[in-house]
This record gives structure tokens, C-alpha cells and sequence, in this order.
């Protein structure tokens, strides 16, 4: 027992060690890319995937607050096995998100735990209000995270005096690879 607790700290004290050598995120200008990844659906049960790639700029204002606006483009394709005239219900739809970007790093180390905030308004095939908080974990210049989106959406249906407004949300998951570089000392 005491041996594997003496094993525990050493690896604990190395990985200490290593991460007060590297610069964090210190004031000024810092950027994001990033790769997701994921799945949902929406009110109307319909399942999906979704692809996301994401650029963000902004500053770090303390070393652990970072303030910025982003642009992405999202892809949300679509299949519903309903019987639509015999075919099933395939789509994609493309959304443009801007946002306002707010993120947290929780400690001022190589590896550190954020949390991510990002709200704004999505355009393109379904347009509305985008929001997508997170959580992960940044490992140096990468970050590893598990995003929640949700993307708003308003369509018609209907035809002539009989059609109406429909407003809706997709809900998704997005497993998130995100390179960022700048406001290091």
C-alpha cells in the first residue's frame, strides 16, 4: 500500500514539475480552430449528425479569461426513415454561426480544465440563435472538449392562408479538437 501511494505522489510531483516549466496564456491577442464532431435531434424526433469547424479571435484579458468573437460553419445532415413517398427523408443543412466567444482556463498551467461559452446568431439553410457552452481540457496548444449546441431554426409550412410559421431548436453533442496559439510569455 505504501509503495503504491509513494508511486501515486512521484507521478504527481513530475507531472507538477513539468507543467510549471511551459508559459500559459498570459495578455493579448490569442486564437482558436477548431474540428467537431457529433450528433442530435429536434422536436420533431429527427436524427442527425453534425460536422462543425470553428474560428475564434479575441483577447486574453487575465490568464485565465479570454473575451472574443468567432465564425464557423456547421453541417447538420438529416435521416428520417419516415415514408415520404416511399423514399426516405434524407438532408443536409449548412448554418453560419457568429458568435461572441467567452472561455475560462481554470488553471494557469500547460494542462489545464475551461469551461466555453460561445452565443450568437446562425445563418444559412436554418437560421436563429446559437448557443454552445463546453468543457474540457487544454493540453498545451490542444484542446480536448465535449460541446452542447444548440442551433434555432424557423421554416413555413403550409401553402397560401393555411401556412404558418414554424420555430424550433437542434439540440446536439459535439466532441471538439481545438488548436490554439498567441497570448503565451
Amino acid at each position: 500500500m505504501k509503495k503504491c501511494l509513494s508511486i501515486i505522489a512521484i507521478a504527481l510531483l513530475s507531472v507538477s514539475a513539468i507543467a510549471q516549466d511551459v508559459d500559459y496564456p498570459n495578455k493579448g491577442y490569442r486564437g482558436f480552430a477548431d474540428l467537431g464532431m457529433g450528433f442530435g435531434s429536434d422536436e420533431a424526433d429527427w436524427s442527425y449528425f453534425s460536422f462543425a469547424v470553428n474560428t475564434v479571435h479575441g483577447v486574453q484579458i487575465l490568464p485565465q479569461l479570454f473575451l472574443g468573437g468567432g465564425l464557423g460553419v456547421h453541417s447538420y445532415g438529416t435521416l428520417d426513415t419516415g415514408d415520404y413517398d416511399g423514399d426516405d427523408y434524407n438532408d443536409v443543412f449548412t448554418v453560419t454561426p457568429l458568435f461572441f466567444d467567452a472561455r475560462c482556463d481554470f488553471i494557469p498551467k500547460r494542462i489545464s480544465p475551461f469551461v466555453d461559452m460561445r452565443l450568437g446568431y446562425g445563418l444559412g439553410d436554418l437560421e436563429g440563435l446559437y448557443l454552445a457552452p463546453s468543457a474540457g481540457v487544454r493540453l498545451n496548444h490542444f484542446n480536448l472538449s465535449l460541446s452542447y449546441v444548440m442551433q434555432g431554426y424557423e421554416y413555413a409550412t403550409g401553402i397560401g392562408y393555411k401556412s404558418s410559421t414554424k420555430t424550433g431548436y437542434l439540440n446536439s453533442v459535439l466532441f471538439r479538437l481545438t488548436f490554439d496559439w498567441g497570448a503565451r510569455k
